[in-house]
């Protein structure tokens, strides 16, 4: 029999996973047997996200979304609308559970008018552990949250301060930004995505 602090935990966790947000991101979604279409998400929560674009679909159709700072998610279409669709995430608990965690981190650090960054398109790291190293030669276990050509946002138990130089998975970076539970770093060079996430999936391991 579940206890009463349970029963609350279950239901405040639901409705977290529930809450819409009103962000503009850019996307762009895959419809089964169709071609890619570019999207903007209207609003969005872990368990399902409205999107505006150029194929509304049908109701029941498989969509996988590549949503700019949020990464890969699919799921089935639940409605049609007047200039898009909203779906319904299909994802295991633990993934709902990482979505409702960024797009909280999203709105609270307000990421979208800031200048400096998000600048370059950033993909999402599932479960990806690096090693940082700070100027004093220590090594500290981070994970990262996602990357982009210039720079990444990771989470630490030790945050180095901004203006801190530290290396990334062997790439030279210095801390621009803190927030609660990590840091953001630009890397000293910019090269292609590709090459970053080349570079940092040599460095990273997967958590078992």
């Amino acid at each position: 029999m579940p206890t009463d602090s349970m029963v609350l935990g279950s239901t405040v966790e639901a409705r977290r996973q529930l809450e819409r947000a009103k962000l503009r991101l850019p996307g762009r979604c895959l419809l089964a047997g169709r071609i890619e279409s570019l999207c903007t998400t209207i609003d969005l929560a872990a368990c399902g996200i409205a999107v505006e674009c150029g194929d509304q679909g049908q109701v029941g159709d498989h969509v996988v979304a590549y949503i700019n700072q949020l990464g890969r998610v699919e799921g089935e279409i639940a409605r049609q609308l007047q200039n898009g669709f909203a779906f319904k995430i299909a994802a295991p608990p633990r993934k709902i559970d990482k979505l409702a965690d960024r797009i909280a981190w999203l709105i609270q650090h307000d990421v979208f008018g800031a200048p400096d960054n998000r600048r370059r398109e950033r993909v999402e790291v599932d479960d990806g552990h690096i090693v940082v190293t700070t100027p004093d030669g220590e090594e500290h276990f981070a994970t990262l949250i996602d990357v982009s050509s210039d720079g990444a946002a990771m989470n630490m138990a030790i945050a180095p301060p901004i203006g801190s130089s530290v290396t990334v998975g062997g790439r030279r970076a210095r801390v621009v930004r803190e927030f609660d539970g990590g840091v953001g770093v630009r890397f000293q060079n910019i090269i292609p995505i590709q090459h970053v996430l080349a570079i940092l999936n040599s460095a990273v391991w997967k958590q078992s």
